[in-house]
């Protein structure tokens, strides 16, 4: 995962995705700190307009909180997939890579 982080700035974090549950794990590459969070999704609506999305807190740590503040891409062993979300927020992203509507694949197989 490639993206910003506080304070690294420019930086990589891994991203694991249970096959069992919709849990996920974000693991910050330079200090190997883990976060956790799953993947049930709280849409905030007004006047019928997505605000916000978040999905359930870190459950870890309750006080930790997750030093990427944005997901810009990630690469995986069959491809490179663009966040093309409204929110760049890894608590407020989806992490369905098959889903073109939140994830471009950058390489086009034919």
């Amino acid at each position: 995962m490639l993206g910003k982080g506080n304070p690294e700035g420019l930086t990589a974090y891994v991203l694991r995705k249970s096959n069992f549950s919709n849990d996920i794990e974000l693991w910050n590459a330079c200090s190997g700190q883990p976060y956790y969070m799953d993947q049930n999704v709280q849409d905030n609506r007004f006047l019928g307009c997505l605000v916000s999305r978040n999905f359930s807190s870190l459950k870890s740590q309750p006080d930790a909180i997750c030093q990427l503040k944005e997901l810009n891409a990630v690469v995986s062993s069959t491809n490179i997939y663009i966040n093309s979300q409204e929110f760049n927020d890894p608590s407020q992203m989806e992490f369905d890579f098959t889903n073109q509507e939140f994830w471009m694949p950058f390489l086009k197989y034919r």
